[in-house]
């Protein structure tokens, strides 16, 4: 019979003498194949997924910077036709002003 202090320096992972057989540290290879294929074949057309909504969220992207560019530029368009406008009426007070009418003539009726 074996001691105590003997049972207790035996390792926990050792295995027993069970009749079962031992099984091998790594599968088998015909048992990965399989899944190794369909997992490559599904990160293939993940890939390919991916790699097409990226192109597509480029393509929104540069379709929505178009139009915030394209509206600017009508507020600009806008913008230089009121300064354009403000710059007639200051040339035609001055042109008053000059040949002796009254500056605070008011151009526009309200």
């Amino acid at each position: 019979m074996t001691s105590k202090s003997e049972q207790a320096a035996v390792p926990v992972h050792v295995p027993s003498s069970s009749p079962c057989p031992a099984l091998p540290d790594t599968p088998s290879s015909t048992a990965r194949q399989s899944p190794d294929t369909s997992n490559s074949k599904q990160l293939q057309a993940t890939k390919t997924r991916n790699a097409l909504k990226r192109k597509r969220t480029a393509e929104d992207v540069y379709e929505l910077q178009c139009q915030v560019l394209e509206q600017e530029l009508e507020k600009n368009k806008i913008e230089m036709e009121k300064i354009r406008l403000q710059i007639n009426l200051l040339e035609k007070l001055r042109e008053r002003v000059a040949s002796g009418g009254r500056s605070d003539v008011r151009c526009m009726p309200y």
